[in-house]
């Protein structure tokens, strides 16, 4: 399975292919990063593409309306499906972690596919159905439950978020917006992992005992050291987006 970073990575890529795809709708050209009237800030290199790209919105002079995001076109279909699979792909990562190493593989956890629904009453109830397939332990399940709600709008969501003829700013606050979100929900996984690491380590039992050994603990605490350098690299990119003006559209009124 790939890591956590890796997917990541993927779906910020796509993100922020749709948002140049909005400023270039509206007939926006300065992208040239380092130029005086280019509207990119930031944009990192290959190697960190996790980070999205960071607009400087006083300098873009096409601030005309947009249809990129009509519920129909290509942009939107593409931000729906990244929205959905990135969910689906970071609970099942975080359910990998959770299951008994003893489960047979044909109970693996599977997220369902929903990319529609009424209301969470809705997905809920197939979170639950594929976690109870999964035996999934009581006290793990609120994180995967919290995680797959956080990053899932209900039709009436997807209804105020795909409209045509939008000013393209607004366009590019919403997508930041669920940028914003992803990472938060990135983020909260990543603390999840040094949980676990130190749940499932033995640590305190073991020392309890006086029965740990050295090199376990050496390696242990090189495992924690890494993920608190990963901790703090992917704090530094969620704080880094808020800068940017965004909308929380979990907060539209419905």
């Amino acid at each position: 399975m790939e890591s956590i970073d890796q997917i990541t990575t993927v779906y910020m890529k796509k993100m922020d292919e749709i948002r140049m795809n909005l400023f270039r709708s509206v007939g926006e050209k300065s992208f040239v990063y380092g130029t005086s009237t280019t509207i990119v800030l930031r944009k990192e290199d290959p190697s960190k593409t996790e980070r999205p790209i960071k607009f400087d919105f006083y300098k873009v002079e096409k601030t005309g309306n947009t249809d990129v995001l009509g519920a129909s076109e290509p942009n939107a279909v593409q931000l729906m499906n990244s929205l959905t699979n990135f969910r689906n792909e970071l609970a099942e990562y975080m359910a990998s972690i959770f299951v008994s190493p003893n489960l047979p593989k044909s109970k693996k956890f599977k997220a369902p596919a929903l990319k529609e629904f009424e209301d969470f009453d809705q997905l809920r109830v197939q979170v639950d159905d594929a976690m109870d397939f999964s035996e999934i332990a009581d006290e793990d399940r609120k994180f995967i439950m919290d995680l797959f709600v956080r990053l899932s709008k209900h039709k009436s969501q997807w209804d105020v978020i795909l409209l045509k003829n939008v000013p393209v700013l607004n366009a590019v606050e919403i997508i930041s917006s669920i940028q914003f979100e992803m990472l938060h929900a990135f983020f909260r996984l990543t603390l999840e992992e040094i949980g676990m690491l130190v749940r499932t380590s033995g640590i305190i039992e073991n020392v309890d005992q006086n029965a740990v050994s050295s090199v376990a603990l050496q390696e242990l605490m090189m495992q924690l050291k890494e993920l608190e350098i990963k901790l703090k690299k992917q704090q530094t990119k969620v704080l880094d987006l808020v800068n940017v003006p965004f909308v929380r559209i979990d907060q539209i009124a419905i």
